[in-house]
């Protein structure tokens, strides 16, 4: 008996470990992560492209270690998809912002989503995903790179208020 209730304390000691782990370090740690990444995104959005490119790839190594670890994290995803952009794989960064919308709504993902779709010339998707950010937040829609898509955006932001108004 004395060794059955020792098994168990055991037992109970290592799942109190690991759930101590999994619910306060790894949050930890990638909140770390996202932060060091995200610092150094930021510079290299002001770089050269060449430099940019070689300090996206070393970022997106750092990234992709933590992306296991913290697989629902959007700010996470979200970084991985900024650096594939500054790589010039907008096909990648689309994967990733479409994964990230997967746990978070925010505005600034489907802005950035409408950017890497329309660098991929796809209008109608980018047009879609650049109508949804301005909608949460009309100030995204100054932010949109290609001036006849802002200007579609901003027209139909305006349409769709009307026909709000119109039902008031």
């Amino acid at each position: 008996m004395k060794a059955v209730r020792t098994t168990f304390a055991l037992f109970a000691a290592v799942l109190a470990i690991w759930g101590l782990y999994r619910l306060s370090v790894v949050p930890l740690l990638c909140n770390r992560a996202e932060k060091r990444a995200q610092a150094i995104t930021l510079r290299s959005l002001a770089e050269d492209p060449q430099r940019a490119a070689v300090r996206a790839r070393l970022t997106l190594e750092q990234l992709e270690k933590y992306r296991g670890m913290c697989p629902n994290d959007a700010a996470i995803l979200m970084l991985i998809a900024a650096n594939e952009q500054i790589r010039g794989r907008p096909d990648r960064a689309v994967e990733s912002y479409r994964s990230a919308l997967r746990f978070d709504r925010r505005p600034e993902l489907y802005l950035n989503l409408g950017q890497a779709l329309a660098q991929m010339h796809k209008r109608s998707e980018a047009r879609e995903a650049l109508l949804r950010a301005a909608i949460f937040a009309p100030v995204m829609a100054e932010e949109i790179e290609d001036i006849d898509l802002k200007a579609e955006v901003q027209r139909a932001v305006v349409e769709r208020d009307a026909k709000i108004r119109g039902r008031e």
